[in-house]
């Protein structure tokens, strides 16, 4: 059975098609409206957009400010409404305390200033540690397993190798979201989850060292995966475009030898890895090609 015809004189049904297209178009001048930013090599950032999320990127509390009323005046002139109830300001920082005159307002209403902030599903903390954002994580995977434990993973007729891939399936897609971006470290907590599944799977005593285990199954380390996962993300940025975002950001660490490129070369330095230090090298020439091998 069919309704009537209605004619649609303002905005778009929900759930069109046009719909995040037009408000890309619609937004589309912002960046160039905001004044402020982050200088990243020899770009300035001021905004970051995906969808409906917006993110203000500011190096002092003034410039914040000035950026949020800009904002402000944006969003009168064109009719766009901003939920508040989400809109958070994140101090990054080593410390965990701010300073204590630190405030911003968005037409006069005080934003909260937090430590920790969910972007894109990736707990975000103050001093850029994904430990919550794992614990978190963590828990959901084992909830996972638990949910199939009954009827799969306690099946004799079950293989053991059949267990290990539901194991991948419902569980490690789910920790290992993001390691794209911080897989290059070891975290305690995704070699649990495996340590977890493996006792209960093989019903050993829960003091069994995680070394027996990987002897046992003769399956490598998780943080391996993430690092693998982490090489392939960086590898693929790094063959962007010059203008692209994450390609100047990727090359921005490697020219100054921070976060993910310095932990590379601890790694190549105390392996001298076979695998990692070819693309190690291989990163090292597409970003920076007068450096010494």
């Amino acid at each position: 059975m069919l309704s009537e015809p209605f004619e649609c004189t303002q905005g778009v049904k929900q759930g069109c098609v046009l719909s995040p297209v037009l408000f890309s178009l619609y937004i589309n001048d912002l960046p160039g409206y905001l004044p402020g930013g982050v200088i990243i090599g020899d770009n300035k950032i001021n905004i970051l957009m995906y969808a409906d999320d917006l993110v203000l990127l500011a190096d002092s509390q003034a410039d914040l400010q000035l950026m949020i009323d800009a904002f402000s005046s944006y969003c009168c002139t064109w009719g766009l409404e901003v939920n508040l109830s989400k809109t958070k300001v994140m101090v990054f920082r080593e410390c965990a305390r701010i300073p204590a005159n630190s405030s911003w307002n968005f037409d006069g209403i005080e934003i909260g200033i937090v430590n920790t902030y969910k972007y894109l599903e990736v707990l975000l903390n103050y001093n850029l540690s994904y430990k919550k954002h794992l614990g978190e994580k963590l828990k959901t995977a084992k909830n996972a397993i638990c949910s199939t434990w009954s009827k799969y993973i306690m099946n004799p007729k079950i293989s053991v190798s059949r267990k290990l891939k539901i194991f991948e399936t419902a569980a490690n897609a789910i920790l290992f979201y993001a390691a794209q971006v911080w897989g290059y470290k070891e975290y305690e907590k995704v070699e649990k989850l495996f340590s977890f599944f493996i006792k209960k799977m093989l019903f050993l005593p829960t003091n069994t060292p995680n070394y027996a285990l990987y002897l046992e199954t003769n399956m490598c380390s998780q943080c391996s995966k993430t690092l693998a996962l982490h090489f392939s993300y960086i590898r693929k940025i790094l063959l962007l475009p010059d203008n692209r975002l994450p390609h100047i950001l990727a090359k921005e660490i490697c020219r100054r030898e921070i976060s993910w490129f310095k932990e590379w070369k601890q790694i190549c330095e105390k392996s001298m890895s076979l695998l990692l230090f070819p693309l190690f090298k291989i990163c090292l020439s597409i970003t920076i090609p007068s450096y010494k091998q």
